[in-house]
């Protein structure tokens, strides 16, 4: 576990977990996605949990879990253990959530 917070809590971290071009080949996004998703509608959709997905060309993709979503994760999803700053707005794109969670990323500017 990444304990470099920044002053963050745990009840504003993110959680991050890097994706390489192997595991979107294997289909390992779009898994996650539908797990993610499968929780966040059981969970009643909160307005708070979003999940957003960062591409990069030559190392893979960045999937980043909002303080909120991190909270609805099972212990057994224990491979999203690293802690980071919220991403940039312009970086991101909405893959689990409301329309609305791209709020939580303008507060952090």
């Amino acid at each position: 576990m990444d304990h470099k917070t920044g002053g963050q809590t745990a009840e504003t971290l993110w959680w991050t977990e890097h994706l390489t071009n192997i595991d979107i080949l294997a289909r390992k996004l779009g898994e996650l996605h539908a797990a993610f998703d499968d929780v966040w509608q059981s969970r009643g959709a909160p307005s708070g949990a979003a999940l957003f997905f960062r591409a990069d060309d030559d190392e893979g993709c960045d999937v980043f879990f909002s303080p909120d979503a991190a909270k609805l994760l099972p212990a057994s999803w224990t491979r999203l253990r690293t802690t980071c700053p919220p991403p940039r707005l312009e970086d991101v794109r909405l893959l689990v959530g409301h329309e609305t969670a791209y709020a939580l990323l303008r507060e952090q500017e």
